[in-house]
């Protein structure tokens, strides 16, 4: 089983905009939208390293992915939750 299409920056590309578009019409907190980043820092990164002829391994492709999204999720997060906490009145969703 070839796992090419993680190679290709299209690929990347095409996923982080899907994600953060899911992320935005369907309100998941910003869940998902640490995902389309990290995704779209892949598909960048592919696309630069293609330009100058240098061939990335799609573990490599996935460990770049893993750790932007984490490097994202965590203080976005981290920023929300405070924010949610200085809130000023109640929410709309709390009963």
């Amino acid at each position: 089983m070839t796992l090419e299409f993680l190679t290709r920056y299209e690929s990347w590309l095409i996923l982080g905009l899907i994600l953060i578009v899911t992320d935005m019409v369907l309100g998941l907190e910003f869940f998902v939208l640490s995902f389309g980043v990290g995704a779209l820092f892949v598909g960048a990164g592919l696309a630069a390293l293609s330009s100058a002829d240098v061939n990335a391994s799609w573990q490599i492709a996935l460990t770049v992915f893993a750790g932007a999204s984490l490097a994202v999720l965590l203080p976005l997060r981290r920023y929300l939750n405070r924010k949610r906490s200085e809130g000023g009145g109640p929410d709309i969703n709390d009963y």
